[in-house]
């Protein structure tokens, strides 16, 4: 009898505790997932160079892969748009896409896209105007889409421009002088070219001060071997190389007339081994540095 009084009471509390307290809540189900899109890894690589029959004027060019792949979940492509045109065909414009894409480039869509479709292949081509390196950043507008709501690709550090440029960044007028008599050297600088680069940069560090950098700079008439190029200590990832110039502009003591005109560069090609886009770079607009004449 006593143990039945117990348990009766010991109920009785549990069931009073539950309405004092409250029935406890039902975890909400988690909200679905929206639709989401992703980009292909791809790099569209290219450089903007002076022409080889105008030594300034800038031309550029892409280099590597130019097709990428945007592929959807939980959303479709449309066939057709309010017109009933194909609203995703081959050679259509998709430029609107992307932000910040490189001047001179064209975006377009590479095959026709059906209806249902969860992937479009687009494709990149033209001459870039610009360095330029950075992440694609895609937002796929609603009306191409089935939902109707834009939709931001998510960003993939793997699909990305590089586009490479590099420029003398300011004028530099190397000084000379003549031997003073038969047995003195004539001299060059010192001065230094600084050279930024855009779209590209180191892929490794210069390690010390003094590293041959002759090779890069090509000039109408033979450039001396006693004229010395260095290029100076920079880090892995910096995107300015500084040239030191120096030396004797004809290496035989007494000359007169070291340089019977200014010396102009023809070309300065940074080597492809140094840079993060691997190809050899010609530097753009360098006609503000030359070696002047004693």
């Amino acid at each position: 009898m006593k143990k039945s009084l117990y348990l009766g009471f010991v109920t009785l509390a549990v069931a009073m505790s539950l309405v004092l307290t409250g029935c406890p809540e039902k975890e909400p189900d988690p909200e679905p997932a929206g639709p989401s899109a992703k980009v292909s890894n791809v790099t569209i690589a290219g450089k903007i160079e002076p022409a080889d029959t105008t030594p300034f004027a800038p031309v550029g060019k892409l280099t590597g892969d130019t097709e990428f792949t945007i592929t959807l979940d939980g959303d479709t492509f449309i066939e057709t748009d309010e017109e009933n045109h194909l609203a995703l065909k081959e050679r259509a414009n998709i430029k609107s896409w992307f932000a910040g894409v490189p001047g001179g480039l064209t975006v377009k869509v590479l095959e026709d896209v059906k209806a249902g479709a969860t992937k479009v292949t687009g494709v990149f081509a033209g001459a870039p105007t610009v360095g330029f390196a950075k992440p694609f950043e895609i937002t796929i507008p609603g009306d191409a889409l089935t939902s109707g709501k834009n939709l931001t690709v998510t960003e993939n550090t793997k699909a990305t421009f590089a586009i490479a440029k590099a420029t003398v960044n300011a004028a530099v007028e190397i000084p000379s002088t003549a031997g003073a008599d038969a047995s003195s050297f004539g001299t060059v600088g010192p001065a230094t070219i600084v050279i930024k680069l855009v779209g590209t940069a180191l892929a490794e560090a210069i390690d010390a001060d003094g590293v041959d950098a002759s090779t890069w700079f090509k000039a109408a008439s033979t450039i001396s071997s006693s004229i010395k190029f260095t290029a100076k200590k920079a880090s892995k990832g910096a995107t300015q190389i500084s040239i030191d110039v120096s030396g004797s502009p004809t290496g035989t003591a007494g000359a007169t007339d070291v340089l019977a005109a200014d010396l102009a560069f023809t070309s300065i090609t940074i080597p492809g081994d140094l840079l993060t886009t691997e190809e050899a770079l010609k530097v753009n607009d360098f006609s503000k540095a030359i070696i002047k004449k004693p």
